[in-house]
């Protein structure tokens, strides 16, 4: 129930802004209805006591009044005053006015990142597409040497929305031909073997923009620890693949550690500090150090790119066939 006298009427008149102020009475009584603050049946203020409560004219209440008993929101009966119509049509209006509203603003902020108005459109496109169950998706292929990288790198890059990923460790990926190739929008690898995914790309043809690599370094968890350990600790690292074993080797060199054994035959004695790829190898009875991968931020925002800009096509392509 609305408090007549109570009521903050500078604060409540804002909308429409710049607009006629009966105008801003009639927003003030929808908005009222919306809030259920006022209820079918609810008698209204007289237009005298409403225009001294405001500080108007009575004849800019008349006008407000006037334009909702037009609209169906308001009824007046001699004797009796105005009263909220039983059958009053204003949740329509104010939800027209609220649709209105939040389209506008999402567009204002739309065109500020840059988007014009067929991007747009082909992001309505692919938002209904995925509420009617049929979400597109940007499917990329994801390269490198050795299975643990792949699994860490995979893991990280599901952050990002609508990226489908299939690994391929480097060797397998450059006996693929162009027909194999051909069912991927991107190819993604890390630096470190840019070079080589290149190469087969261009002998295959492939386009070469729709190849992405990304930088990747040990997490700030990882150089931590690793710094931390003391000078001349043994230690040794255990890892499914030689190769990340020995990634991992390098890292510790470079930090001043040379007693470092890497996938050793025998198990390592309770002097040696264990090193192991972070989930990727089961270890029991031991404290080892986790070594865990992250794409860099300017990488994962490239990637974030290329993936709206690849929706925006296949958006603007659908489009194209209806």
């Amino acid at each position: 129930m609305v408090d007549w006298v109570e009521l903050d009427y500078a604060k409540e008149m804002t909308e429409p802004s710049g607009g006629p102020v009966y105008l801003r009475i009639v927003a003030l009584i929808r908005r009222l209805i919306t809030n259920g603050q006022l209820h079918e049946g609810d008698t209204l203020p007289t237009e005298r006591d409403l225009a001294q409560r405001m500080g108007l004219s009575r004849g800019t209440v008349s006008l407000a009044y006037a334009e909702l008993k037009r609209e169906g929101i308001i009824t007046a009966t001699p004797g009796r005053g105005s009263r909220i119509a039983t059958d009053q049509n204003v949740s329509s209006v104010s939800r027209k006015e609220q649709a209105i509203r939040v389209l506008s603003n999402a567009l204002e902020r739309l065109e500020a990142l840059g988007f014009n108005q067929r991007e747009v459109e082909a992001f309505l496109h692919l938002i209904q597409l995925g509420r009617e169950g049929r979400e597109l998706k940007v499917r990329a292929a994801l390269v490198d040497c050795n299975p643990e990288a792949l699994l860490l790198l995979n893991r990280q890059l599901l952050s990002v929305s609508h990226l489908s990923l299939v690994p391929f460790l480097l060797e397998d990926f450059q006996r693929q031909e162009r027909s194999e190739l051909d069912g991927f929008d991107l190819v993604l690898t890390t630096e470190r073997h840019t070079p080589q995914v290149m190469g087969h790309l261009a002998r295959l043809a492939f386009p070469l923009e729709r190849m992405l690599s990304v930088a990747v370094l040990p997490t700030r968890e990882t150089l931590i620890a690793l710094a931390r350990l003391p000078e001349h600790t043994p230690i040794v690292v255990q890892s499914c693949s030689l190769r990340f074993a020995e990634i991992i080797q390098q890292h510790l060199t470079s930090l001043g550690h040379s007693d470092v054994l890497v996938n050793p035959s025998h198990p390592q004695t309770t002097a040696h500090r264990l090193v192991v790829p972070a989930g990727t190898v089961q270890v029991e009875g031991s404290d080892p150090i986790f070594f865990d991968y992250q794409v860099d931020r300017g990488s994962l925002l490239r990637v974030e790119e290329s993936v709206t800009a690849l929706l925006l096509q296949k958006g603007e392509g659908l489009m194209g066939t209806h």
